[in-house]
């Protein structure tokens, strides 16, 4: 664990490292089991697991946190009492969520410790091990 009281910033360690990959597994194996009791009742489409979902949640791809100035739709009520949905622009852009690889990269950033980003390096082999691993057998018990 490392503490850096300068910018009152901290980042939590091995432990919660650990439960990133538990759920990072967890997910796949949920993903793979869904997966497979779609494809029992329809055997003549090809089963699926949705990657774009895991790779956002679990790989530097997700990791992007982009600014969305999308106009906001709110519920107003006119002169006459009527309620409408109007769209408003947006005075402060909605920030799209983070995943966990962000997280350590700024706090690697912040604190100027590049051993913390190295804990997460082979955050990808381990996500296509999984995937390999529990699609393969949730194919062989078909």
């Amino acid at each position: 664990m490392v503490l850096h009281f300068k910018s009152l910033s901290y980042f939590r360690g091995p432990l919660y490292l650990a439960k990133f990959y538990r759920r990072m597994i967890s997910t796949v194996k949920r993903g793979a089991k869904r997966m497979q009791q779609l494809d029992a009742p329809h055997p003549e489409h090809p089963p699926v697991l949705f990657k774009r979902k895991l790779y956002k949640l679990y790989s530097a791809y997700g990791k992007k946190r982009k600014p969305d100035f999308s106009p906001k739709t709110v519920l107003k009520q006119n002169y006459l009492g009527d309620h409408r949905l109007v769209k408003e622009e947006r005075k402060k852009p909605i920030i799209s969520r983070g995943n966990y690889i962000s997280y350590v990269e700024r706090a690697s950033d912040i604190m100027e410790e590049p051993a913390i980003r190295r804990q997460v390096r082979k955050h990808w082999n381990v996500l296509q091990a999984a995937i390999r691993k529990h699609v393969l057998r949730s194919n062989e018990k078909n």
